[in-house]
C-alpha cells in the first residue's frame, strides 16, 4: 500500500470518527461521492505529494484537499460550520498510519466558494502532512 494511500484511510478514519462532524455530516466522507448522494457531504479532492530523502530519512509531504459540500438555503453557513469542524477533527492532532508515522499535520489553507449552479456551496480545506516510512 502507498503512504499516500494510507494517509487517505487514516485522514478518513479521523474525519467519521469526530462526533461534532458526524453530526453534521452523518458520517458521509467519500473519495468518490455517490451519483444520489445526499447533501451535506465531504469527499477527497486532488493531493499533492512531495518526497524527501535527506540524510537517510526517508520522509515526505503531502497536501490533501478535502472539499465539503453543501446545499443548504443560508448560504455558506453550513459549509463553514463543517469546515470549522474539519479543521478542529485534524489540526495538530496525531494520527495512526501503516507504513510510516507522521511528524505533523496542519490545516493549511479554508476556502468557501459558490458553485455556479447557484445552490452549492463548496468548501476546500487543504491539510499538510510531513510524515516519514517506516
Amino acid at each position: 500500500m502507498s503512504i499516500e494511500f494510507a494517509l487517505q484511510q487514516a485522514l478518513y478514519a479521523l474525519l467519521t470518527a469526530d462526533p461534532a462532524l458526524r453530526a453534521l455530516i452523518n458520517g458521509r466522507v467519500y473519495d468518490r461521492a455517490p451519483k444520489d448522494v445526499e447533501f451535506p457531504y465531504v469527499s477527497f479532492g486532488p493531493s499533492d505529494d512531495d518526497e524527501e530523502n535527506l540524510t537517510g530519512v526517508d520522509a515526505g509531504s503531502t497536501a490533501q484537499q478535502i472539499d465539503v459540500w453543501s446545499q443548504d438555503g443560508a448560504g455558506a453557513e453550513e459549509a463553514k460550520r463543517i469546515g470549522g469542524a474539519i479543521r478542529n477533527a485534524l489540526h495538530l492532532q496525531d494520527m495512526d498510519l501503516v507504513g510510516g508515522s507522521v511528524i505533523l499535520m496542519q490545516i493549511l489553507s479554508k476556502r468557501h466558494l459558490s458553485d455556479p449552479d447557484g445552490v452549492t456551496t463548496h468548501g476546500i480545506i487543504v491539510v499538510g502532512i510531513d510524515f516519514e516510512r517506516d
